[in-house]
């Protein structure tokens, strides 16, 4: 939060000084950036866009990044509505100032996440969750691996139970890096219990435990994870939890979009329409330019030529393109083809050098 609102202020600065090339802030304008920021700080409290943002990919930041500033820069021009005080501000100031925000606050929380993530910056305050594993002993090393992938660790193994091991020793120790690691193969449960550890992972199919073994954990508030590719024998790529009925089901199958990447979509359909509609409006002269150049060679014929592809998913579409051959191409190529220097070019490049059928434009 402090990073973005530091980027607020710094965008609003710069925008003041581009408009009035000065760093000195009348009182009103100071007044001003008083109330967005303390309408930044009352949104992100509102709104959450921090959740989750060491674990986010840089799509879904942008997105939420994009989420903040709109949702300030529309909470600001709704306050100065409500209190009549729009009139005494500049427009460029406060569209620039949000899109310098936006820029700005990107950049700057990345740059902050990777020093905290890297370790250059400690995080005193982030106290990671204990946790124990159960798994086979052959998959250890990588179940142990595949918990600590993602950028910023927040489990501490705390202990393992493989479902394979020798039930007649208590404990032992596995080694991984330069952690060790206890492994409990007898009455894990109450090890479970007696240290407070908070997570178990069961990276092993469910039934392979007993329910009364997740009946006891769940009854004492230790929360279960269950590896879906343990228990299924691969890995889908959405799982969820939902109700048929009066039963809690974990639902499985191919491919869902968040609500995050919903947005993102109807944002990309956004600016892909608004860069159609300006690809169109640059295509007019130079639709013009080279209807001229056709007419001035003796080309009368139709300038746009249509053709079917193959589209997203097989579909067959429809595609306008400019002629860019003489009108009866295909009847050409078939009298070119009777000459042997034609023919022996078509052959081995599909291809003619000095190709006379395409068009001077």
């Amino acid at each position: 939060m402090v990073v973005d609102l530091c980027s607020l202020l710094l965008g609003f600065i710069i925008s003041y000084y581009l408009k009035f090339d000065t760093f000195v802030l009348p009182q009103e304008w100071t007044r001003l950036l008083l109330i967005i920021s303390l309408l930044n700080i009352v949104i992100s409290l509102v709104i959450a866009p921090y959740s989750g943002i060491f674990k986010r990919s840089y799509y879904q930041e942008i997105s939420r990044s994009l989420l903040l500033v709109v949702g300030n820069a529309l909470g600001a021009a709704t306050l100065f509505y409500i209190l009549k005080v729009g009139e005494a501000y500049s427009r460029e100031v406060f569209i620039y100032t949000y899109i310098f925000y936006f820029v700005i606050g990107l950049v700057s929380k990345y740059i902050w996440k990777r020093l905290l993530m890297s370790g250059r910056l400690p995080m005193p305050t982030t106290k990671k969750m204990s946790m124990f594993i159960i798994a086979e002993s052959t998959s250890a090393e990588s179940v142990i691996h595949n918990t600590e992938a993602t950028d910023l660790s927040v489990y501490d193994i705390k202990g393992m139970h493989f479902i394979d091991g020798d039930k007649s020793s208590a404990a032992g120790i596995i080694t991984v890096g330069k952690k060790q690691i206890p492994v409990i193969n007898d009455n894990f449960v109450e090890h479970i219990l007696q240290n407070n550890i908070s997570d178990v992972l069961v990276a092993v199919p469910a039934n392979s435990l007993d329910s009364s073994v997740y009946e006891k954990l769940v009854s004492n508030g230790v929360g279960i994870d269950m590896v879906v590719e343990a228990t299924l024998g691969f890995q889908t790529e959405e799982q969820f939890i939902t109700n048929i009925g009066i039963y809690k089901a974990l639902s499985v199958g191919s491919f869902s979009f968040t609500p995050t990447q919903s947005f993102y979509l109807l944002v990309k359909r956004f600016v892909d329409i608004i860069c159609g509609l300006t690809g169109l409006v640059i295509l007019v002269p130079i639709t013009l330019i080279v209807k001229i150049v056709n007419l001035f060679s003796g080309d009368n014929a139709k300038l746009f030529y249509r053709q079917t592809r193959v589209g997203l998913n097989g579909k067959m579409i429809r595609i306008w393109k400019f002629r860019s051959m003489v009108p009866d191409a295909d009847k050409m190529l078939e009298d070119m083809l009777k000459e042997e220097k034609w023919r022996k070019q078509w052959e081995e490049n599909q291809k003619f050098d000095n190709d006379p059928r395409i068009t001077k434009a």
